[in-house]
């Protein structure tokens, strides 16, 4: 049996993405809890199927130019996928899936600076910009 859960943790998430013509790909990420905040970068060089080992991050590019970034955590993976409309905007779409054998979610939470668990975990909104 786990520790008590602690319940609607509100955590906010900017990620800031810049592809080079080359497929190097810099993720800048900011999330923030209250009072409390992290930042983190990765950079991925030679763009497809390339990952981050230090992050457990990934990127890669489908044909039609969707980004899309998987995020091996401990007891889940978190999949982003970056869809582009003709209008010229952008779309997000956020999966999480437990892994096989989980029931809950293993996070670093920035209130505590350690690896915790969580019995869910929910995206409640999500916005995508270009420049």
């Amino acid at each position: 049996m786990g520790p008590e859960p602690i319940l609607n943790i509100p955590v906010h998430h900017n990620l800031h993405v810049t592809v080079d013509a080359d497929g190097t790909v810099l993720e800048r990420r900011d999330r923030s809890a209250g009072r409390f905040s992290d930042r983190s970068e990765v950079r991925q060089e030679g763009g497809n199927n390339a990952s981050n080992e230090a992050n457990l991050v990934s990127w890669h590019s489908e044909p039609n130019g969707t980004l899309i970034r998987i995020e091996n955590d401990p007891q889940s993976t978190s999949t982003m996928t970056v869809s582009f409309v003709p209008a010229g905007g952008c779309q997000l779409e956020v999966i999480n899936r437990l892994k096989p054998g989980f029931t809950e979610y293993k996070y670093f939470r920035i209130s505590t600076y350690k690896m915790e668990l969580f019995s869910n975990y929910r995206v409640l909104k999500t916005a995508c910009t270009m420049r």
